[in-house]
């Protein structure tokens, strides 16, 4: 074979990426587009909304469109944290693909959808994009009495992220700890590229208060920094700021105080940041990568963050991020920042340049890149 034909690679999902309703969508759409500019990908959807999502960027396959194979129960599908979310048309649709496409490598998205690796031909080189640790995540979760949906023991995820020939993490955190605490060695760091849109043009601060924004989908973690966030430190603000709170997070709050707007699900996040002087993310439980408030960073918007906020970002603390560790440093910071607003357009700028520095798909997702094309040369090599 050519040693200059691009590597083919399948993904497997049922995550609707094309969406914009949670930051795990937005960070598939950048890693999907990122690897079709350097790779010949195809991502197999399970997501009914699947017909017609393909782009010009990323070709999308749905489950529906390809002729399946009938695929064996294997191993995978037999493992009790998976066996209950096996959906046998999944997995022949899987088999009907690989079949006809013969990639060099699969990547499926997420943990809980590892039983279709009993779809992937033995000689093709397999990868998890674990985009959370979930054990992990179930820690978190149970310093505050919650539980998240899926919730492997470390054993479990352990076993299962051993079965493949690499992990994508999404944070050098997160692989630290697949490294250190579940003890599988192939790991990948792949955080997130989020687009850069224009620039916020340099303005005087608009009169009135300031105007905060809160982003999150309708899931725990943001539902419990949102009530924390309107119980704790709204009403110290003594009326002085404005809040608008995006996503269906509005849900959970159904009559909201004074000072803040339900916008419910917005089409054009970008408009919500561009009128916002500050986005709050106030969550304390959860995992991975902070997908909103990295896409405040490339906007430029400064932000005030739980410590949970910003893990994987660690190294844009101070300079571009601020940290709250409580409730009454959350109310400081937005003080102060309210008093400065030439530290809102330091913090801002900062933000943007560590985004555009340390987060272009580049340096995001070149170690993956780099890994694929040794994985092509692998097959290639293999009798």
């Amino acid at each position: 074979m050519s040693q200059d034909r691009r590597p083919r690679v399948v993904a497997l999902t049922d995550v609707p990426f094309w969406k914009s309703a949670f930051g795990s969508h937005a960070r598939l759409a950048a890693l999907f587009g990122a690897l079709t500019a350097e790779l010949d990908l195809s991502v197999l959807s399970f997501a009914p909304s699947a017909v017609g999502a393909g782009s010009d960027r990323v070709r999308v396959v749905p489950h529906g469109s390809v002729a399946p194979l009938a695929a064996p129960s294997g191993r995978h599908s037999r493992r009790p944290f998976l066996r209950d979310r096996v959906r046998p048309d999944w997995l022949a649709a899987a088999r009907g693909l690989l079949d006809a496409e013969r990639p060099d490598a699969v990547i499926v998205a997420y943990l809980d959808r590892s039983w279709l690796l009993d779809a992937v031909p033995p000689e093709t080189v397999t990868l998890l994009d674990s985009h959370d640790v979930m054990s992990q995540r179930s820690l978190s979760f149970a310093r505050f009495g919650a539980a998240p949906s899926i919730a492997p023991t470390a054993m479990e995820e352990r076993e299962i992220m051993a079965a493949y020939d690499a992990v994508i993490a999404i944070s050098d955190a997160d692989a630290d700890d697949i490294r250190g605490r579940l003890g599988v060695p192939g790991v990948i760091v792949a955080p997130h590229a989020p687009p850069l849109p224009p620039p916020l043009p340099p303005s005087p601060p608009a009169p009135g208060p300031m105007r905060l924004l809160f982003v999150g989908s309708y899931a725990e973690a943001n539902i419990a920094g949102l009530r924390w966030l309107l119980d704790q430190v709204w009403p110290a603000l003594g009326g002085r700021f404005r809040l608008a709170v995006a996503g269906g997070v509005c849900g959970a709050i159904p009559a909201p105080p004074p000072g803040v707007t339900l916008l419910g699900r917005v089409d054009d996040l970008g408009a919500a940041m561009a009128a916002a002087d500050v986005l709050v993310n106030p969550v304390f439980m959860g995992g991975g990568l902070k997908i909103k408030t990295l896409d405040a960073m490339a906007a430029g918007l400064p932000s005030v963050n739980s410590r949970e906020a910003v893990r994987g970002l660690e190294a844009a603390v101070g300079g571009a991020l601020l940290v709250a560790d409580g409730r009454l440093e959350f109310i400081a910071h937005l003080l102060r920042l309210e008093r400065d607003p030439g530290l809102r357009a330091d913090l801002g700028a900062a933000a943007r340049a560590f985004v555009e520095r340390e987060l272009s798909p580049a340096r995001a997702f070149g170690e993956l890149i780099a890994f694929l094309h040794r994985a092509r040369r692998r097959v290639e090599a293999a009798p």
